[in-house]
């Protein structure tokens, strides 16, 4: 191919078009600049500003018809000297966000990178956002490929729709760490138990009582056998002889060889009872590269092996070879390729994925791309219900704020409904001007709206309910008191018996505080809502802007709509839109189904100008422009007047 032909020149950017040779890879190259030099770790700024350059002149020129859910990858080189590299996804370029990754050396062709190559070729379907697509599900080797994020919890949320899918009997979790494995090994336990901390990740309701005896990791049986003590010094003297070998100090056959010999002393007659504790097994839990997982896989041989983080994953021992014949299913993230020089400098093996993707009875593997986290799909979570209960009549639901009223009953639990609010890309709670209740209140010059507040901080606990990362949630607003009134009610939520809610990671300020940020749910009270339609900082339009364009996912608005709606074109006006235009228009990125003004798990009335009691707001009100525009707004919904009684 001709580069100089098909290259496109965008000023600060070249464009080389590869998509007919690579699959819808493009290469871009920063032409400029040389003298500021790469990127540093955390210069966050520069990044974000060379890919909102780089959207202007891409969406602008050559790809203006490009596709939300297009699998092309951008491969971004910063300079012509350096093989120093980013890589965007498409979500990246849409949202205007750099993602958080650091500057990272060209890796080496190793072993993940040829088959995640060779997958390119050879898989029809691509990349798959969600597991629906069950007809790769019976092959030997699956990829879950996750985004940064869902850490530990990526391979405990497929985990229940493998083993409906596949109808397992008997399933390993392998972890890196220990850490990982304690926080895993307890959120499934409390997931199939139906335990209330499991709500806020969106678990699966009428999920079964799972006996206590059929799940177990690696200590709680040494636990049954009081030998736990023995067992974490078995593992630190292990891990001392491992440094050794590291420092060469010792050799690796002899590292080998006192390891079998302490292992032979551990495993004493107690523990040869240990097949009653395994046999009635069906989950087990263990350190990927544990000493113990041999001697346990003589008495439990599984036919799913689940490996979480497994690229950082370094075995010092052969697979076993009790479980090469099971279905492999590695979670993890696959720009973390396996470094080839680091390995040896460890005098380790490979990558466990390197082994286990070169076993000769695994010639078929597939893969999946997890486009959103677990706990936001619901369609995977109705999936895993329908497979696990086939002949029973069971709607899937979100769990809401409602939960929070029912008694938990593992074998009954509630029937939920569900939030249609989150349902929608962009929703509104337009608040009603009757008897004053949404109107803000002016305390030391300042302006607070109470009813906004119940609203939003009752929508924020749904969320999180629903399993959304309080992290992830920003609230906006556009007046110090509110901002300190709704950061006073999040902070006391743990206390009202909502422990798991960790309201502190919440960045609760105004349009500016967000500058450069973005959040997959963005909530925003307006605060203002009088006559005089004044308000206050949002009179400028830069700020609706850098309201709308902070949420990826979610956006939800609560307050006045009709204080949105321009009164009369002005030459400042004429030219920008109202954020009122922006909710309504279907021409933005975020493309809405449709404003929301109902909320099912809040007992308030939630009404608004135009709501069933508009009649008395209409005969009260002595603002007669207030009322004529009003009926104007009335008349422009033709079923008002029929379903409003008006």
């Amino acid at each position: 191919m001709d580069l100089d032909r098909d290259m496109k020149d965008l000023g600060r950017f070249r464009v080389y078009d590869l998509s007919q040779f690579e699959g819808g890879i493009i290469i871009f190259e920063r032409l400029c600049d040389k003298n500021l030099g790469e990127f540093d770790e955390g210069d966050y700024g520069r990044r974000v500003q060379m890919l909102l350059e780089f959207r202007t002149h891409l969406f602008g020129t050559i790809l203006p018809e490009v596709s939300r859910s297009d699998p092309n990858i951008f491969l971004v080189v910063l300079s012509h000297e350096s093989d120093k590299y980013h890589r965007f996804n498409t979500d990246d370029i849409y949202s205007l966000k750099a993602p958080n990754r650091r500057v990272e050396d060209h890796p080496p062709m190793t072993t993940i990178a040829r088959i995640l190559q060779e997958l390119r070729q050879r898989d029809e379907n691509g990349l798959s956002p969600d597991p629906e697509i069950n007809e790769n599900l019976p092959r030997e080797l699956i990829f879950l490929e996750g985004p940064p994020g869902t850490r530990k919890t990526r391979c405990l949320a497929y985990l229940s729709v493998l083993e409906a899918k596949l109808w397992i009997s008997n399933t390993l979790v392998l972890a890196p760490k220990k850490s990982s494995l304690d926080a895993i090994y307890e959120q499934y336990k409390s997931f199939r138990d139906g335990g209330k901390e499991w709500l806020q990740r969106g678990a699966i309701r009428n999920i079964g009582y799972v006996k206590p005896n059929c799940v177990c990791s690696e200590m709680d049986i040494f636990d049954q056998f009081h030998r736990v003590p023995e067992a974490k010094m078995l593992l630190k003297v292990i891990e001392m002889w491992e440094d050794m070998n590291y420092k060469e100090i010792i050799s690796r056959d002899k590292l080998e060889s006192l390891t079998r010999a302490l292992m032979s002393n551990f495993v004493t007659d107690p523990l040869n009872k240990i097949y009653e504790v395994m046999e009635p097994l069906q989950t087990f839990f263990a350190l990927s590269g544990s000493p113990f997982l041999p001697f346990f896989i003589r008495f439990f041989k599984p036919n799913l092996v689940i490996i979480d983080d497994a690229l950082q994953v370094m075995t010092r021992q052969e697979v076993p070879e009790a479980i090469r014949e099971a279905r492999f299913v590695i979670a993890s993230d696959p720009h973390l390729y396996p470094q080839t020089d680091p390995i040896e400098r460890q005098h380790c093996d490979e990558s466990i994925v390197n082994i286990v993707c070169w076993l000769e009875v695994k010639p078929n593997f597939s893969r999946f791309r997890l486009d959103t986290i677990y706990h936001r799909n619901r369609n995977i979570m109705g999936f895993a219900v329908n497979q696990l209960y086939p002949d029973d009549d069971i709607n899937f639901s979100l769990c809401t704020k409602g939960e929070l009223s029912c008694t938990p009953d593992v074998n009954n639990p509630a029937r939920l409904q569900r939030n249609r609010a989150t349902e929608q890309n962009i929703a509104a709670f337009d608040t009603s001007m009757e008897d004053g209740k949404g109107f803000e209140k002016c305390i030391n010059g300042d302006y607070i709206n109470n009813y906004e507040i119940d609203l939003c901080i009752g929508y924020y606990e749904s969320l999180v309910h629903n399993g959304i990362d309080p992290a992830q949630i920003a609230i906006l607003v556009t007046t110090d008191a509110q901002k300190a009134e709704i950061r006073k009610k999040l902070d006391l939520l743990p206390s009202y018996n909502l422990y798991w809610i960790n309201s502190k990671r919440t960045i609760v300020g105004l349009p500016y505080d967000v500058q450069g940020k973005e959040f997959d749910v963005v909530l925003f009270s307006l605060v203002r809502n009088n006559p005089m339609r004044e308000l206050g900082i949002m009179n400028d339009f830069r700020f609706i802007h850098a309201v709308m364009s902070r949420a990826k996912l979610h956006f939800c608005f609560f307050g006045s709509l009709w204080m949105l709606k321009p009164i009369q074109p002005t030459t400042e006006t004429s030219l920008l839109p109202s954020l009122y235009e922006i909710l309504s228009s279907e021409r933005n990125r975020h493309n809405p189904s449709g404003v929301s003004h109902y909320f099912d798990d809040f007992h308030l009335l939630v009404t608004h100008n135009f709501g069933e009691r508009c009649e008395q707001f209409l005969q009260r009100s002595n603002d007669g422009r207030m009322k004529r525009l009003t009926r104007e707004n009335l008349e422009l919904i033709p079923f008002a007047r029929k379903y409003w009684r008006i």
